[in-house]
This record gives C-alpha cells, structure tokens and sequence, in this order.
C-alpha cells in the first residue's frame, strides 16, 4: 500500500513539473518576447558576423529578405566583421516591437583598419516571431563605405 502511494505521489509531481512545460507553461522562457528576441538578435548578428548569411536571413522579414541578401551578399565579399555588441534593447508597444542598438566592427578585407559602426535594428514580433525589419546607422560609417 506505501509503495502505491509513493508511486502515486511521483507520478504526480513528474506530471505537475513535465507537463506544464511541454504544454508551454507561461513560465517557459520559450515564450517570454524579450528571451525571444535576444535569441533573434543573436542569430542575426551571429550568422552576419561569420558570414552565414543564410541563417541571419530567417530573422529578416520576408518581404525584405531577398533584398538584404542581395546587399549583404555584395558587402560581405568586400568586408570581414570582428565584433558585434549589442548595448540596449527597448521593448514597444507591449512587446510587439523593439529597438535594438548594436555596436559593430568591421573592416575592408583589403585595408586591416577597423572600423566601428553602431546601427539601429528594428524588430517586429509576429506570431511569437521576431522579424528584423530594418536597421539605421546612427554612428560611424555606413558598414563596407
């Protein structure tokens, strides 16, 4: 009889902590937007900086992501990146939208000088997914100019 119910009582807290999180329990950090995000940006900023510009193309918004793949295709062979630093996030419209500020460095593959170039990427989240929908210099050199 002990042992039914000691096996009761594990099979009951295995199901209490196993299937909420299977289930995407609210806690899960699957599904906090700013756990998300910085998953996004660093895939972003990841695959641009080794030149995976196929896995940071799936951050980008389709309807701009076969035009930021041509112009990363074409700075990419001009450029190496050496750093990326992200150094502020703001969540807007209840974490639907957010501005991420990014410190970059770069240089001409021909010309070892670096340079450093801060943009803005704009985030969008949709369905659970955020999607990079532009970025603005706002220090330093437009990257590969």
């Amino acid at each position: 009889m002990a042992r039914r119910r000691v096996a009761a009582v594990a099979v009951a807290v295995a199901a209490g902590v196993l299937l909420p999180a299977l289930a995407g329990c609210p806690f899960d950090a699957r599904t906090d937007p700013r756990e998300r995000l910085a998953e996004a940006v660093r895939g972003y900023n990841d695959g641009v900086h080794w030149g995976n510009l196929e896995a940071a193309s799936r951050w980008v918004a389709p309807s701009a992501r076969a035009a930021w793949m041509a112009v990363a295709e074409r700075v990419a062979k001009d450029i190496s990146y050496s750093f990326y630093e992200v150094k502020g996030v703001e969540l807007k419209d209840k974490a639907h939208e957010a501005v991420v500020r990014v410190e970059i460095g770069w240089f001409h593959k021909a010309a070892l000088l670096e340079k450093r170039t801060t943009v803005v990427e704009r985030w969008v989240r949709v369905k659970g997914t955020w999607l990079l929908v532009g970025t603005d210099v706002v220090d330093g050199p437009p990257i590969g100019g």
